[in-house]
């Protein structure tokens, strides 16, 4: 009766979850999107533009660390409920000044770096409480739930923040966000935090206590550590970081190959965008309804591997000449195959990482690879925008195809593999061992 009742809650926990999740990420997504064009619009400045996606980007890279120790130190569910008020307030205050004729630019800057952090906390704490909600079997389910309430957020936002902008005040914008994020607010209330913990309450408390004896840094610099001094962890980690900064060239490529050197029209360099969102979008669905994998770690290589490859299949135009047609149809393949590729690495990898890392750490390893990804990615994409004048497509493409491979087979080697899933490799040694009695025999 009583595993009963907790599968139940379980599935509340689930189905408010991702409703939460999307609800809040389609108001943001919105908001930002027409911040976005107001911006551009008011100023005609691309450098304006550019300083409120700065603004949204450092927080990632400087708070990571510290929305790691708050989600590892303090109450979860009130600490993710908080950053949902300080946005809706921050929201709301911006509302008030558009209203009384008091809007800035400075506003909106101070506002966007705000909703910024807000967000890190909200995002670093859900990710790590995840196992908490749900019981072991659905984990690979919430996450792959969780990626896709963000990436059908993100191709929504804009899709609604387009109808607002052309027919309504930017009113509209504000009370979408504020509206979307109360209604996040008092989905989180209902849910369980604690429903799987396997922390004991007066040990955490006495824990805190200590924590804050010891300090914040002290406390950070632990979660450091304890990656470091786990091979495992520290080098799954390390492949993942490399392979985010090697991403980067799709980020730069893309449209500087197919527009710029291949010609393709904007309109159908459009369509290579969405299928790359298509095939992130059912990926996800997919995982979410299937049972969890029993390598990750196995897979995760093979499709590294794969991903090497791709990224040297972005330039055989260069090489072998195709119709404009052809052409269209091989880059709409080519990028809905990466863009599910990636979901299908990164999605059982993060199931199997939270499951390795113990339940005191999860938020200061989540924020301490977020600090590292969010670093790389502004270093990757100024990089292979210089690369890509300089040294041409081709040269960049097939050299950062060979980088991926190389640290691949050594982050990723046997010994490591190993550590992940002894018994796959046990069964791979039966396996060899009957068929040599066959051949034998």
């Amino acid at each position: 009766m009583e595993d009963k009742k907790i599968n139940k809650e379980a599935t509340y926990n689930l189905i408010t979850f991702v409703i939460s999740k999307g609800i809040s990420n389609i108001g943001w997504s919105t908001y930002s999107f027409g911040m976005s064009l107001y911006i551009l619009q008011i100023t005609g400045s691309a450098t304006n533009f550019a300083i409120n996606f700065l603004l949204s980007s450092v927080p990632r890279i400087v708070l990571s660390p510290i929305a790691g120790y708050t989600a590892d130190t303090y109450d979860k569910k009130r600490t993710i409920l908080l950053s949902h008020l300080a946005s809706v307030i921050a929201v709301l205050s911006l509302l008030i000044f558009n209203i009384i004729g008091q809007f800035s630019l400075i506003q909106i800057y101070v506002t966007t770096a705000l909703l910024s952090s807000a967000a890190l906390f909200n995002s670093v704490t859900f990710t790590s409480s995840i196992m908490n909600l749900v019981d072991d079997k659905r984990t690979q389910n919430a996450f792959a739930l969780n990626d896709a309430a963000k990436n059908i957020g993100s191709i929504l936002g804009p899709v609604i923040g387009g109808i607002l902008y052309i027919n309504f005040t930017l009113h509209s914008f504000f009370i979408i966000f504020i509206v979307s994020f109360t209604i996040a607010f008092l989905l989180d209330l209902t849910m369980d935090f604690r429903l799987f913990s396997k922390r004991d309450q007066k040990k955490v408390q006495e824990k805190d206590g200590d924590f804050k004896k010891k300090g914040m840094v002290s406390d950070i610099l632990d979660g450091i550590r304890y990656v470091k001094n786990d091979v495992l962890l520290s080098n799954l980690i390390s492949i993942s970081l490399f392979v985010s900064l090697f991403f980067t060239s799709i980020q730069v490529g893309m449209p500087f190959v197919l527009v710029n050197e291949l010609n393709l029209s904007s309109e159908k360099f459009g369509f290579v965008q969405s299928a790359f969102s298509v095939g992130m979008i059912l990926t996800t669905l997919y995982l979410s309804v299937r049972k969890e994998f029993q390598y990750p770690f196995i897979l995760a290589k093979r499709l590294i591997i794969v991903l090497s490859i791709q990224f040297a299949l972005m330039v055989v135009p260069f090489f072998y000449p195709l119709s404009e047609n052809i052409m269209f149809l091989y880059f709409i393949l080519w990028s809905f195959s990466i863009g599910s590729n990636i979901i299908f690495m990164n999605t059982p990898v993060a199931v199997k990482l939270m499951k390795l890392v113990s339940e005191d750490y999860r938020g200061r390893v989540i924020g301490s690879v977020n600090t590292l990804s969010s670093a790389l990615v502004p270093l990757g994409l100024f990089s292979y925008g210089i690369l890509f004048d300089y040294v041409g497509a081709e040269a960049v493409m097939l050299a950062t195809s060979l980088l991926s491979l190389l640290f691949t087979f050594v982050l990723m080697r046997k010994s490591i593999l190993m550590r992940a899933h002894p018994e796959y490799f046990v069964e791979l040694e039966k396996r060899k061992n009957n068929i040599k009695e066959k051949i034998g025999g």
